[in-house]
């Protein structure tokens, strides 16, 4: 019998949730900063199954901002001001300022998060014994943290696919096979503003990008006992 069901749900704050502003501790280049900051998101799920299809899809939709002006220390953000976007604390005294200031605007994205963000799979039994599915995961750009004024190219949005099969051998055995970004594409999950000449002598970009899985497959056996 083909039954689906929908799921509707508030993030932080919602269209249908109230508004939530709250001062939180910001921590940005090693130090907690205080500032007024709010988070206005959106939830969508479905998942169903039509005879031996089975499905789910979600979306996040998220706007986190910055609800105050904030002078952040600029380490090695080329946008600092004061300072050239110089390397923080190089002696080792605890004193960001060096690297200068980032004067950051009320409405200003807050790093590392997102606006977009789907998940989606969908898996069949041809037979009782074998499954077969698809999943997507995806996200779009984000700020780096450390670039709270956005002064640099941001960690590019990404999907990826994957892929699972299962065949069960014996009523306690069963076969997988598990690959993951089958397009093997290059992309990243979050970066990061730093100081190139401490770790790449002759290297001037201040990005630092935390890489995703390159494409990768997995097969194995699972045996289960007696409970």
């Amino acid at each position: 019998m083909a039954r689906a069901t929908r799921r509707l749900a508030c993030g932080a704050a919602s269209p249908r949730c109230p508004d939530r502003r709250h001062r939180a501790p910001l921590r940005t280049h090693g130090a907690g900063i205080a500032g007024d900051t709010q988070r206005l998101g959106l939830e969508a799920a479905l998942r169903g199954d039509f005879g031996a299809l089975r499905f789910y899809a979600a979306y996040t939709l998220l706007r986190a901002t910055f609800e105050s002006e904030l002078e952040l220390p600029g380490g090695a953000n080329p946008a600092a001001r004061g300072g050239g976007g110089g390397a923080a604390d190089d002696d080792g005294d605890g004193d960001e300022g060096e690297g200068g200031s980032l004067h950051v605007e009320k409405g200003a994205r807050i790093p590392g998060l997102p606006t977009h963000a789907v998940k989606a799979g969908l898996s069949v039994r041809p037979f009782a014994a074998l499954e077969l599915g698809l999943s997507l995961i995806g996200q779009s750009s984000q700020r780096l943290r450390g670039d709270e004024v956005g002064a640099l190219a941001p960690v590019r949005g990404y999907v990826v696919l994957n892929a699972h099969a299962s065949y069960q051998l014996l009523e306690s055995l069963q076969l997988f096979v598990r690959a993951q970004n089958l397009l093997d594409n290059r992309y990243s999950t979050f970066g990061v503003v730093a100081d190139p000449a401490e770790v790449l002598p002759g290297t001037s970009s201040p990005r630092f990008l935390g890489r995703g899985a390159p494409f990768g497959i997995w097969a194995g056996l699972v045996l289960r006992g007696e409970p």
